[in-house]
């Protein structure tokens, strides 16, 4: 498939959810058409991961040396085909929980955010993805406000406010990167032009070390995290978008394409800012991990434990090894599949059990027991028991910060080892009271009713749960495949 063909995947759903507002339909052909886009895009997608030609398509150039140009290399396919692979069920989902209430704006903003997600997978150089990385702010910011409460007004603040501190942050960097840099756009290595370079390098580190912050303000590491909490209070697909598949995931893969495809790793390693980026991950793991056993709101704890697993992916970029980026991609793709079922089967408890703080949910297996069986699931995998995927990717990580051969490997393995203590606590315990606590509260229901009967709910349940225990099973061969796509064989 020709490379021109990304600007249409990634503008088919921009335009599809701009001109959903228009289209004279009733509300459930609206949502058709909606789903029908994401679909669309879906199947592109793939189409450009499994058979582009990987050639540059440009858009337009604002000036010699900054140019929008799309262009999908391993890493690009990597994110690319999580969001095509998540969005879809997450459109479903989004539609069954939002039944009953006048959404039609909510569901355009969602179809918006795969393509402004698309292009920053696509994106062929830093400029390209700071553009969009911008824009998912915007177009992500009216689904965190949607209540249109006191706290949505407030939450959404608060994600303008760090958001736009790590576009400075970020911004920096990147033009200090458009000083130094080659024109040939993202390159596995750097694209640092060493000539240019000679004399300024510990200041490029630190600018390094400054726009590792600000890119990884999405990904929240400390002390950028605050804004991922707050936002909680979103109604739950926002949530489990936020947090699984988009905006955190976006930060993430900014961060790695700035830190192993611009200024690359051989350049950063073994420098103060290198060992501080490494030493504000380990924080961030363990510091989030404490915090959300802390909580006693489900998907505040959920929140916590995404800010901690997004420091695991961090931590595999900034070892500045092969084998650390290759763990970064692993657990930023298991990560994602284990953490949508659970903020899945945290809306459910809201929206069909009224209950939202964690001591709620005591007894709930015996009424919601596929919900329940799916959050156990999840929330074992997350821990990383064997064979489910949540282990094969923080194995993968452990290795990598044990080949480092450094303190910083050192001190990696043991934020991880200490951190998946931690996880077992925050994540099980609810399942715990789930099943040998009895169930407490008025119900609103006759006794033994159950209220996880919904055939599509199930449906998405039991697809999510496979595709956890799917890729912990193929491990080895996913393994081999991020390997070759990375380059790291």
């Amino acid at each position: 498939m020709p490379s021109w063909w990304m600007i249409p995947t990634v503008f088919l759903p921009i335009a599809g959810g701009m001109g959903a507002r228009l289209i004279p339909f009733s509300r459930r052909l609206k949502q058709i058409f909606l789903l029908a886009v994401i679909t669309a895009t879906s199947v592109l997608t793939a189409l450009q991961i499994f058979r582009g030609d990987g050639n540059s398509a440009v858009l337009f150039s604002v000036m010699d040396d900054l140019t929008l140009v799309f262009r999908l290399d391993g890493a690009g396919k990597i994110f690319a085909g999580l969001l095509a692979l998540l969005w879809p069920p997450a459109m479903l989902y989004t539609y069954l929980y939002m039944q009953g209430r006048n959404a039609e704006g909510f569901f355009c903003f969602y179809t918006m955010s795969y393509g402004v997600a698309l292009a920053i997978a696509f994106a062929g150089n830093l400029f390209t993805l700071y553009a969009f990385y911008e824009c998912l702010t915007m177009v992500t910011l009216p689904l965190v406000a949607f209540n249109k409460d006191r706290a949505a007004r407030k939450a959404g603040q608060t994600y303008v406010n760090f958001s736009i501190t790590g576009a400075a942050m970020a911004f920096v960097g990147m033009l200090f990167l458009s000083h130094y840099d080659t024109p040939a756009g993202f390159s596995p290595g750097g694209v640092l032009d060493m000539a240019r370079v000679a004399g300024h390098e510990e200041m490029l580190r630190w600018v390094f070390l400054l726009a590792f912050i600000g890119f990884g303000t999405k990904a929240a590491v400390f002390p950028m995290y605050a804004w991922l909490p707050a936002v909680s209070v979103a109604p739950t697909p926002v949530t489990a978008l936020l947090h699984a598949v988009a905006v955190v995931n976006a930060g993430t893969f900014a961060v790695i394409r700035m830190t192993h495809y611009s200024f690359g790793a051989a350049f950063l390693a073994g420098s103060v800012p290198q060992a501080i980026a490494v030493c504000l991950s380990c924080f961030t793991i363990l510091f989030a991990a404490v915090m959300a056993i802390r909580q006693g709101n489900l998907k505040k704890r959920l929140a916590f434990s995404t800010v901690s697993n997004l420091s695991y992916m961090l931590l595999g970029a900034v070892l500045m090894t092969p084998y650390g980026l290759e763990g970064s991609f692993l657990h930023l793709v298991c990560h994602s599949l284990m953490k949508i079922l659970l903020f899945w089967c945290a809306g459910l408890f809201l929206i069909r059990a009224k209950r939202s703080e964690i001591q709620e949910l005591r007894g709930l297996g015996r009424r919601m027991p596929a919900v329940c069986a799916a959050y156990t699931f999840a929330a074992a995998a997350l821990t990383g028991v064997p064979p489910m995927c949540g282990f094969l990717s923080k194995w993968n990580l452990m290795m990598a910060a044990d080949q480092e051969g450094s303190w910083l490997g050192i001190l990696g393995m043991a934020a991880l080892i200490i951190a998946a203590v931690l996880t077992a606590a925050y994540v099980l315990f609810p399942a715990f009271l789930m099943y040998f606590r009895p169930l407490e509260g008025k119900t609103g229901d006759p006794e033994g009713k159950r209220w996880d009967r919904s055939p599509g709910i199930v449906a998405l349940l039991v697809f999510s749960a496979v595709l956890i225990l799917a890729a912990g099973l193929a491990g080895p061969r996913l393994e081999q495949v991020f390997q070759t796509a990375l380059g790291v064989r």
